[in-house]
């Protein structure tokens, strides 16, 4: 009998020991990973809370634009509110993307922009070589509701067609110089 209590108290002190090291989770996008700084950027706390949210939530990384996520990062690190609308397809380009609306901060009117992640910057570059200077595709002709404007970073394709001037510098001082566009 002593033999039954003392296999139980075994078996519980390892599950003990397994729950407290929780080595089966993958860490929390709040917390940083391996190689990677958290630092607090405009509008948000010490503990990474986002503009607008209340305690826990990620914050900005503060690394560079490489794709939808870091770009929708920087935004909101910049104290702006970014909704994602839905899915977006251009027929030359080689993957669909996700339209968001942007407000507030100094752009006024909410803006939509187009963000197209890839998975290598390679397959950004080559979508973004079919493009030409003023940003028609080189195998068709659009009929651009307003003027047409594509920015670049690494593996991201941002397209935003108007001519809010404060969008654009905004994404300029982002994103740098547009590479096509009117």
């Amino acid at each position: 009998m002593i033999w039954r209590y003392a296999r139980y108290t075994v078996l519980v002190a390892y599950l003990l020991v397994l729950t407290a090291c929780g080595s089966s989770q993958a860490p929390s996008r709040a917390e940083p990973t391996a190689g990677e700084q958290q630092t607090p950027t405009a509008g948000s706390s010490e503990q990474g809370s986002q503009p607008g949210t209340s305690g826990g939530g990620p914050a900005s990384h503060g690394g560079p634009i490489v794709d939808q996520v870091s770009f929708i990062d920087r935004l909101r690190a910049l104290g702006l509110n970014v909704e994602i609308v839905g899915d977006v397809q251009q027929p030359f380009l080689k993957t669909s993307g996700t339209t968001v609306r942007v407000s507030g901060g100094p752009i006024g009117e909410p803006v939509e922009l187009q963000l197209y992640s890839y998975e290598r910057a390679a397959q950004a570059e080559a979508d973004a070589a079919q493009i030409g200077p003023d940003g028609s595709p080189a195998t068709m002709m659009i009929d651009w509701l307003a003027p047409p404007h594509f920015f670049r970073a690494e593996r991201l394709i941002v397209l935003y067609v108007g001519d809010n001037e404060q969008m654009l510098d905004l994404l300029t001082q982002v994103l740098g110089p547009q590479f096509a566009g009117r």
